[in-house]
């Protein structure tokens, strides 16, 4: 559980990073509230905690959910 509040903590400060540069460089509100939000769903969820926990790279099943979904 440690891992998962760390992780989530993570992807909200790069969700609030991403926001205050695309508001900057004019991307749509509707974009910016959109990107990265998938990688809070439960099939893809645990993939990106256990690549954060360990500091790997995050296996391409993830990585092919997430621009699929993009």
């Amino acid at each position: 559980m440690r891992y998962v509040l760390a992780y989530l903590d993570y992807l909200l400060r790069h969700k609030v990073a991403v926001w205050q540069a695309g508001r900057r460089l004019g991307v749509s509100r509707w974009s910016l509230f959109w990107h990265d939000l998938d990688k809070l769903a439960p099939d893809s969820l645990l993939y990106y905690v256990n690549a954060y926990r360990f500091h790997r790279p995050v296996p391409p099943v993830a990585k092919l959910r997430h621009y699929r979904r993009t």
